[in-house]
Parts: structure tokens; sequence; C-alpha cells
């Protein structure tokens, strides 16, 4: 049933046929980063444990009890979105008009740190305000992945959203994780660096402004055109369950965006520590992204040629396995120079870099593939599975990570006290792990791609001639 609220400008941009604008790619691609900037969060678990003097064991309690809060808001939000009457602002672009701006403040409230308070007093702050943002995160990520699949039909479009997606998140994780090492951390007499509060809640108060900035110019310069996005529907969840147990291109792509995500917030975290503690030099710090997503800035300029050529999963395939062969040398290695450890990064990298730019356009083939399962268009709710599946990855990262920083003796800081450097034994045991796990999930990628997602170049051409055949 359509609903007379939904805007003349979107009725108007309705036919399929129509091909996007430069300037509606870029606008969608600066959704990611705008939440990603609202939420600069990469130096959330350094700041609990030698800001807020958290014990390793509290923090990954923390990350394990907000995921299972995650698993419980995102697919009830997604059921939420789908079911939602199209307003004036359409039924998935309004939630970037008014979530951004109250994510922004409560992560500034988040990274605010009050010297005296108690341990208990501590916790229950990084409670309070990381169960809040994830549930603003939730809030708007959910509807913005659900963009791709109703701004265009057209699989070529859908490519070039997801690659202009990976620009707008390699913004918004990009930006915080170059600039935050050489502004926020300052040093001791003795020359050991350390986080400071003050300056990295300043960092944290510029990048949430620039987020919201990025979410209103994604708001203002996206349509939504298919049908399911001019309607409000009334699914059925069982049977959309049902279907999606089926569905194993969406189970797939779900399982392989768990394990990236949880490899890009692991590595993102566990390279902070290990360039303050192995390498002992923050300044290199600001060239981590720069090594594991240059390979982004060169793989974009010919990507949908790529794609048109090979497929993207076969890029997928090749990219993770460039990944965990990468990994495992550097481990072997043991490299102490910096310089080249980022060398290793950069090839590192191509994994995700080939994946994070394809992934979005993969999601959106599954939900094809599920409509033509259960009969029913369900982009909200997908989008809130495959989310709440890279949460669940995030959540791994979190809480592995403190886990084995627990394991191999990491000294977390106490109280306001002088901040004290960690052994040579906890360094070197640093380097094995920020190593070593990577090598293994990109391999999990690498054969979950090569020998369980059916959708290969020639798939989703016939796919799409099916849905055309069918509607």
């Amino acid at each position: 049933m359509s609903n007379t609220a939904f805007t003349e400008e979107n009725k108007a941009a309705a036919p399929n046929t129509q091909r996007l604008s430069f300037k509606e790619k870029l606008a969608y691609g600066f959704g990611d980063g705008a939440y990603q900037l609202a939420f600069s969060s990469s130096l959330l678990n350094m700041f609990l444990t030698d800001v807020q003097s958290l014990a390793l064991k509290q923090v990954r309690n923390l990350m394990l009890i907000i995921r299972i809060w995650d698993g419980i808001n995102d697919p009830i939000w997604g059921w939420i979105v789908d079911n939602s009457k199209p307003g004036k602002h359409g039924k998935f672009r309004k939630y970037l008009l008014y979530v951004p701006l109250p994510l922004a403040l409560v992560t500034v409230v988040m990274f605010t740190h009050v010297p005296g308070l108690g341990n208990w007093q501590y916790l229950a702050w990084a409670y309070i305000t990381y169960i809040l943002a994830e549930l603003l995160v939730t809030a708007v990520s959910v509807p913005y992945g659900s963009l791709i699949s109703v701004i265009s039909p057209n699989p070529d479009d859908r490519t070039a959203l997801s690659m202009f997606r990976n620009i707008g998140a390699g913004i918004g994780l990009g930006l915080p994780a170059v600039l935050l090492p050489m502004l926020v951390f300052g040093k001791t007499d003795d020359g050991y660096p350390y986080l400071d509060p003050n300056r990295h809640l300043a960092a944290i108060a510029v990048m949430g402004g620039m987020g919201v900035l990025m979410a209103l110019f994604c708001f203002k310069n996206t349509k939504e055109r298919l049908p399911s996005a001019m309607q409000q529907q009334k699914l059925d969840m069982g049977k959309s369950l049902r279907a999606f147990v089926k569905n194993r291109p969406f189970i797939v792509i779900s399982l392989c965006s768990m394990l990236l995500i949880g490899t890009q917030m692991y590595l993102q975290t566990i390279n902070g520590y290990l360039f303050k503690d192995y390498y002992g030099e923050m300044k290199y710090m600001s060239l981590l992204p720069v090594a594991q997503y240059a390979s982004t800035v060169l793989i974009i300029p010919f990507f949908t040629k790529l794609v048109a050529r090979f497929g993207k999963r076969e890029l997928c395939v090749i990219g993770a396995l460039i990944s965990a062969v990468t990994f495992v040398f550097l481990y072997f290695a043991r490299v102490e120079d910096p310089m080249l450890y980022l060398l290793g990064l950069f090839f590192g990298g191509i994994g995700l870099s080939v994946f994070t730019t394809a992934s979005w356009a993969m999601v959106a083939d599954s939900i094809d593939y599920q409509e033509l399962l259960s009969g029913q268009r369900e982009d909200g709710m997908a989008f809130a599975v495959c989310s709440f599946a890279r949460k669940l990855g995030h959540t791994a990262a979190g809480a592995g990570l403190n886990m084995l920083l627990e394991m191999i003796g990491y000294v977390v800081r106490d109280g306001d006290k002088e901040p004290i450097a960690q052994t040579f034994e906890v360094a070197s045991g640093m380097y094995s792990v920020a190593t070593i796990v990577p090598a293994f999930t990109f391999g999990l990628i690498f054969l979950l791609l090569a020998f369980a997602y059916p959708l290969g170049k020639e798939k989703v051409k016939e796919l799409q001639v099916q849905l055309r055949r069918e509607g």
C-alpha cells in the first residue's frame, strides 16, 4: 500500500532504469563515515584500561555484555524499520537526519574522564554510555545499510555504492586512526607514551561534529526508489527467519562479515598497543591506517571493471588468500623495523580492502536471493542480521583481545599514577598475537568464500534475470 506522505520527489525517481549520479554515490558513501566519526572509538579499549584503569577482565566482560545487548537490539530494530511507514523523508533516510547528533554527544560523554572516582563508578560510567552509544549506532547503521537495496536494483550501481561506502568507512575509521596518535598522546619524563584524556576528548568532539555534517550530506543527496521503500510492509517474521536459515549466500556472507569486522577492529586495537609497547614510537602509529588501507586507494579506480571481468566473490577469494599468507609470514619473520611491519600491513590489508569494497553489494545479492525464497522484500531485517553478525565479530575482537592481553601479562595502569612500560616478554607476546590471529581469520574467510558461497559472477547474472521474470 503506497503511502501518500512519501514525497513527490522520490516518486518521480522511481523508474528502475535511472542510473545513479556521482554525487549520489558519494553521498551514500559519506553515510558510513558519518556514524563512524560520530562514534570514534578506535582508542576505546586503551581509554578504559589506561585512563579509567579498568581491569582487563572488566573490559572483556563489558564487551561481551554490550554485544548481548546488540544481539537483542539489532534484529528488533531491523523488523521495526521494515514495518515502519515511509514519511516525508522516506523510510530509511530519516534516521540519518535524527540520530547522528545524539550519537556524537553520547560519545563525548563516554570519553569524559573525571579524576578521583572509584573503580565501580568508572565501570558504571562505561556501561551506561556504551550501551546508549551502541543503541544509537544500531539506530542509524541498520537503516543506512538498507539504503543500498532501495536506491537502485542495478548490480553495477550496487557495486559502485558498496565501493563508495568503503571510501566513507575509510574516512570514518581512517581519519581518527591517522590523527589521534598525532594529537592525543603525551610522554612521561622517561619518554613512555601515554593517552592524554583531555586531548583525546577535544579530538572526539571535533570528529563527532564532522560526522553529523557528513550524515546531513548523505540525507540530502540520496533517494529511495524501489517499491519497498515506498510501502509500509507487514512482514511475517517467522517466514523471514525460516527463509534466512535456507539462504546459504546470506549465512556465508554474514559469517565472513563477522570475521572481517572482527579482524579489522582487532588489528586497529592491537596495533595501537603494539606500537606503544613493542616499537615504542607513536609517530609510526599514524601510518597504520595508511598502510592498511593504501591498497583500497589503488583498487577503487579499477574496482567496477575488475568486478565486471572477474566477479565479486572471485576477487574476494584472492584478496583473503594474499592477506592470510602475509600475516603468516609476519608471524615467523618477527619484524623489528616498524617501517617493514607497515609494509607487511599493506599486503595484509589487501583482503580487507577487496572484501570491504565488495561486501555490501554481496549482501544486497543475498537479499535478492532471499526474495526468491520467501516472496518478501526484507532489506531492514537482512541488514540488521548482517549488522548483528558484524557486531559479533567486534565482540570477539574486543573480548578476545583483552583475554590475550591478560594471557601475555599486560599490566594495567594503577589509577591516576604515572604510566609504566611493559616488559620485553609482554611486548614480544603482543607481536605474536598481532600477527597470528589475522592469519587465522583471513584463512577462514578464504575457505568460506571459495567453497561455501555460491553467488559467483555468472550466478548473480542468473539471479537478476530470474527476479525480473518473477517481478
